[in-house]
């Protein structure tokens, strides 16, 4: 599960200014915090999307999703704030 965790934290932080690694945190926490997780494996027979663009959020926390997805400088994270300020 370790690889699994450290294979995602990468995929996701890397688009940040410092991102972040599981090496970063102590290994007691990291091993800690693995016990929480619970990997499985499906076959996904179908998909069906849902849009959650933060729109039960304060107007406060909303302008912070917007910010942070501002700084990765991307076209989807543009397409996903324009999303959010529309909400």
């Amino acid at each position: 599960m370790y690889e699994v965790v450290e294979k995602l934290t990468d995929q996701h932080e890397q688009k940040l200014a410092k991102p972040w690694s599981i090496f970063d945190a102590p290994e007691p926490f990291i091993e800690k915090m693995l016990t929480a997780i619970v990997g499985i494996e499906i076959a996904v027979s179908n998909i069906e999307g849902k849009w959650k663009l933060s729109q039960n959020q304060s107007a406060e926390n909303q302008d912070g999703v917007v910010r942070g997805l501002a700084k990765l400088d991307d076209a989807m994270s543009k397409a996903v704030s324009d999303m959010v300020k529309k909400v």
